[in-house]
């Protein structure tokens, strides 16, 4: 079976990332097809296959601007041209999920969330009060033609995974699709406990983007004045650095020896991102190490003892805490919260080997197996049907 993996862009550590790899390894001869990528995410793995790349990856500044180059990602997938292949997984925040294969192929998208730009709020990615009308005006019409394209770009999946049950759900309110939940992988073998201590700083990890809501974290731990680290590089970094107070450094790019480092010596990984799920907290966790999560999409659905503190509503359970309140206020009143409590890191680790990446190869070669023996039988129209019904 000759087998193309698609992604939207390789530019930093994250669960979409993660999960390439993992894919990678249980497709070895597979090619990999991407917009773009940045040679320091390139593990040894990835360099073992081919890598076919849109015309944006020649250009100059093509990672410090990729970001801003959003508007020609739809015209860059369009002419990646794919051929001789039986099997197309894309993994995707929306727009590897837009690539065109014939009827003979099978096009599989592992769906980590749908288009963030044309489903999110505007506000999280571009502030209206600092982009200015203009502007805003011109991204409110790009917004409107990237969620008519996504919706247009859906139709051409025949299966759906989705990384959570948000994700699925999203899927089913969108497109009207059903999907296949398969978690991402936490590499556990990798992401172990370190010595004992118990840390003297908060962390933050992931792409420094406005979409992060980062600001709040920086605002908050002005406050707050104990020491915060804040893991990797985005559009926001120099904003970010010039508005922080003095606790309050900044890595840039790590690699995952360092970031292993930063969980086992912090005290908590903190999430104000609205992910569904956070690759983060379960790496986190198999350090031993628990998370303060706000804005939790998943809120509902959280268990664990509920706590109501200055009007702010919050549950804790073994993870760690977690309000759907993203605020200075809320995330002030979480870290008060947090410094009156322990937590069991042998149990922190037990949660994140349910989400193993062992866990997540046996699922996606049981669940592909299946979806590519009925494709083979019945055709690619009737796959979904006769998988969901």
């Amino acid at each position: 079976m000759r087998v193309i993996l698609a992604h939207d862009r390789i530019r930093e550590i994250n669960q979409d990332t993660r999960a390439l790899l993992s894919l990678a390894e249980l497709f070895p001869g597979s090619k990999i097809v991407t917009l773009l990528y940045d040679n320091r995410y390139l593990s040894p793995e990835l360099e073992k296959h081919l890598i076919e790349t849109s015309f944006l990856h020649k250009f100059p500044g093509k990672i410090k601007f990729s970001y801003h180059l959003t508007p020609i990602y739809i015209q860059a997938i369009k002419k990646l041209c794919l051929s001789d292949f039986d099997l197309l997984i894309s993994n995707s925040r929306g727009f590897a999920k837009g690539i065109s294969v014939p009827d003979s192929v099978l096009h599989v998208c592992y769906l980590h969330q749908p288009l963030p730009l044309a489903w999110q709020s505007l506000d999280w990615h571009f502030p209206r009060n600092e982009v200015g009308g203009l502007r805003f005006r011109f991204i409110q019409r790009l917004s409107g033609r990237l969620r008519q394209w996504d919706l247009e770009s859906a139709k051409r999946v025949d299966v759906f995974i989705a990384d959570c049950e948000a994700t699925a759900r999203a899927i089913k309110r969108l497109y009207n699709r059903p999907s296949k939940v398969i978690y991402p992988p936490v590499d556990t073998d990798y992401f172990t406990p370190g010595s004992d201590s118990k840390g003297d700083y908060f962390m933050i990890v992931g792409p420094i983007n406005r979409n992060r809501r980062l600001d709040i974290t920086i605002e908050a731990f002005r406050e707050i004045k104990e020491k915060l680290v804040v893991a990797g590089e985005g559009v926001d970094f120099y904003r970010l650095i010039n508005s922080s107070s003095s606790n309050v450094s900044f890595t840039g790019y790590v690699n995952d020896d360092k970031l292993r480092r930063l969980y086992r010596d912090c005290k908590a990984l903190i999430v104000t991102s609205n992910n569904s799920f956070s690759m983060a907290s379960m790496e986190a966790a198999a350090c031993g190490k628990p998370s303060i999560s706000l804005n939790n999409e998943l809120i509902d659905s959280v268990d664990g003892e509920r706590l109501n503190s200055k009007s702010v509503n919050f549950i804790i359970n073994d993870m760690g805490i977690h309000s759907a309140d993203c605020s200075v206020s809320a995330l002030k009143e979480a870290v008060k919260i947090f410094n009156r409590l322990s937590f069991n890191p042998e149990e922190l680790r037990r949660i994140s080997r349910e989400y193993s990446k062992q866990e997540f190869v046996r699922r996606m070669q049981d669940f592909g197996a299946e979806v590519y023996s009925l494709f083979k039988r019945e055709g690619k129209r009737n796959v979904e049907r006769l998988l969901f019904d």
